[in-house]
This record gives C-alpha cells, structure tokens and sequence, in this order.
C-alpha cells in the first residue's frame, strides 16, 4: 500500500485520471489510496476541474503543471502582438517576444518586470500549438 507523500505536486495527467474516475462513479476514499492523496487535495482538484479539463483541451498534454502567467496583462498584449505578426508572415524568435513582453510590462508601468527565456517557453507552451515558432530556434 502507497503511503501519503508529503508537499507532493501532481502532474496535470495525474490530476485528469482523479477527475475522470471520480466521473466514472469510484468512491473518492479508493481514488485518495491510489494517487496518495489526503482528502482536501482531491477536494481542491475536483473544485478546479473545468480549469483543469479546459487548460488540458486548449493546450493539449504538452503541460506538465496548472500555472498561469505571472502578468496576465503582458500575456495578453503578447498573444495579440503574435497573432498580428503571424497574420502578417513576420517571422519571431524568442528574443523578439522577450523584446515585446518588457515594452509591454514599461507600458503598464510595472518596473520590476523581468523577462527571460522561461517566460518565452511557458508563453509558447501555452499559446502556440505547433512545434516551433517562426524564426526560433
């Protein structure tokens, strides 16, 4: 028998499988044994569900983790600066969207703002669908 894990983050997949077989009509004490879960976790899963299902539909199971950008806001400008250029046949690499993300954290006068390679590849993990992006390496 699997013992509790403490602190233990749970893959987006993981959280899935406790979704569809609460759905599926198994108790949630045998779903708590099987996935190492204390009650409140599955409680917090089965709460977020739609989050959870709708951040899997749009992005597929190329995400490991739930995580929302630090700055919706500069998400936002970016995801519509990308589509723009897309439309238009500009090629972008990463260093053109880092570029965008701090004029856009200047404009909504956050200066604390700090823009690196991580924030590129969560941005093209969660909003583009193909392999790479135009001009990146």
């Amino acid at each position: 028998m699997a013992t509790l894990a403490s602190k233990r983050k749970f893959l987006i997949v993981e959280e899935v499988k406790v979704i569809r077989g609460i759905e599926r009509g198994e108790r949630k004490d045998n779903m708590c044994r099987e996935f190492c879960l204390v009650n409140s976790t599955l409680q917090i899963i089965w709460e977020n569900r739609t989050k959870i299902i709708s951040a899997v539909e749009q992005n597929g199971w190329r995400i490991r983790r739930f995580r929302k950008p630090e700055r919706s806001d500069v998400d936002e400008e970016l995801l519509k600066c990308f589509k723009q250029k897309r439309g238009d046949n500009v090629p972008l690499s990463g260093s053109i969207i880092m570029t965008k993300a701090k004029e856009y954290a200047k404009r909504f006068n956050d200066e604390k703002f700090v823009c690196s390679a991580g924030l590129v590849d969560r941005f093209k993990l969660r909003h583009i669908s193909f392999g790479k992006v135009s001009g990146g390496a």
